[in-house]
């Protein structure tokens, strides 16, 4: 008889989680899905998430982007902005049963995007040397692009990770 019940209860556990991963994957697609550019990047910059739109928006295939640095789309000196406010949510860490953090105070930051920008060539080029220039020459680097990025630092799971938003600013810088 308690045979009996272990396997009942087995089997509605794994029912329940067969449940539960059917909706975290409906959840992944939408996120992935949505129209805006959301972007998920830990402390050394690495995406576990970046929406569809962003690789449209980029022209870069989504699955080169993921698991890539943040960092390589981004200016030098947007690298150290976003950087910067992310060590700074850091800080401030967890108030009470808060889980997360916004990053500058809740405000967009301006940083600079690059568009057409190729890291996994960049990356060949500055391995074989003497030919890096040659690779810089035929990766095609459109200057920055202003973008507003707004954020906040998670930090739910076992490392803390930045939930971001870009927009495009028309018009200009």
């Amino acid at each position: 008889m308690s045979a009996h019940l272990s396997r009942q209860r087995k089997k509605l556990y794994i029912t329940d989680l067969k449940s539960e991963n059917a909706l975290l994957r409906r959840k992944e697609q939408i996120l992935l899905s949505i129209p805006d550019l959301i972007v998920v990047f830990d402390a050394s910059g690495t995406m576990s998430l970046v929406s569809r739109s962003v690789s449209r928006f980029l022209k870069c295939a989504l699955r080169d982007m993921e698991r890539s640095s943040f960092w390589e789309w981004l200016s030098d000196n947007s690298v150290r902005k976003v950087k910067s406010a992310f060590m700074d949510a850091l800080a401030v860490k967890r108030r009470g049963r808060e889980d997360s953090t916004p990053l500058w105070g809740g405000r967009s930051m301006m940083v600079e995007l690059l568009v057409h920008h190729d890291p996994q060539q960049q990356k060949q080029g500055e391995r074989e040397g003497n030919q890096q220039q040659q690779q810089q020459e035929e990766v095609k680097t459109e200057s920055p692009l202003m973008v507003s990025l707004k954020g906040v630092v998670h930090f739910a799971g076992e490392l803390p990770e930045c939930v971001c938003s870009i927009r495009h600013k028309e018009g200009g810088t």
